[in-house]
């Protein structure tokens, strides 16, 4: 199983904070070496499920970051973990995660 490192960064929170809640994103950043090609080649158009924890679903079409925008299927998930980074804006966050 792969990782990942996700942060809500202070300058992401501003621009949220100015009204752009739609297009809230968070960064990924440090993926594992047995990840890392996935997440290199991602994009909108083959953007698979990155799995947290086993139990977190998000739609990964951005080798930079998982976009609200795209996760409108996920988006209790994706605000759930949005507001869990926000508290500590800049705070890099490990995670176990799958691509599938």
């Amino acid at each position: 199983m792969g990782q990942i490192t996700l942060v809500v960064t202070s300058a992401e929170l501003n621009y949220y904070n100015a009204g752009h809640a739609g297009e809230a994103q968070i960064a990924l950043r440090s993926p594992s070496a047995d990840i890392a090609p996935a997440i290199r080649d991602l994009t909108s158009k083959n953007g698979p499920n990155l799995i947290l924890g086993g139990c977190v679903t998000l739609v990964a079409a951005d080798p930079g970051a998982i976009w609200r925008a795209h996760n409108e299927e996920n988006v209790e998930d994706f605000d759930t973990l949005f507001y869990l980074l926000a508290r500590r804006p800049d705070r890099e966050m490990r995670f176990l995660c799958d691509l599938r």
